[in-house]
């Protein structure tokens, strides 16, 4: 129904009715299949690549993530954004990762973290999956008792191409380079 609906309002409507659904997901303790299903519906994914991370942050500020429940469901939620969002609004998903990780219960829970990695493992895309890939590997760097090592894993590659500046290649190729030796392409 709302997809049909059209204009500035619509707009505005169609806002509400995501922010709604996140609100509910949290105070309701929603299945995250609900969630997943409203993520493959093309005016939410349209919505969330033009949405403003102050409009969703709010929520995640509100509802009371300091229960690990309702942390690992905010992280459930994360993990399912559509790549497209992450791609043409980056800002959004690495705020809402922010907030995650400034209110965060004092265990941290394997659930979050492989949430964390799954959302990780799916975007391959150069800035975007270097800036969340930053993200991840500076905080897993300042809490090294929390269980991050498969985030570690998952973000050191990345970050470390292209902080020595070099395009992807296949494992090997450096040390035939300095050998001497020209790899076969």
């Amino acid at each position: 129904m709302l997809g049909a609906v059209s204009g500035e309002d619509s707009q505005l409507v169609k806002e509400h009715a995501i922010r709604q659904l996140f609100k509910d997901y949290f105070e309701f303790s929603y299945d995250g299949g609900i969630v997943v299903e409203w993520f493959e519906e093309p005016w939410v994914i349209e919505i969330l690549t033009k949405i403003h991370a102050d409009s969703i942050r709010a929520i995640f500020i509100n509802q009371p993530l300091s229960s690990t429940g309702a942390w690992n469901s905010a992280w459930k939620l994360i993990e399912y954004i559509p790549e497209v969002v992450a791609v043409e609004n980056k800002n959004f998903v690495q705020e809402l990762i922010s907030v995650l990780l400034l209110d965060h219960p004092d265990q941290w829970s394997v659930v979050a973290s492989k949430s964390w990695q799954h959302l990780l493992s799916r975007f391959s895309r150069g800035r975007v999956q270097i800036d969340l890939c930053t993200q991840a590997l500076h905080f897993a760097q300042e809490n090294r008792r929390y269980p991050l090592g498969g985030i570690v894993a998952e973000t050191f590659y990345p970050v470390h191409e292209a902080a020595m500046g070099h395009p992807k290649r296949a494992p090997g190729f450096r040390g035939a380079s300095i050998l001497g030796m020209k790899p076969k392409i």
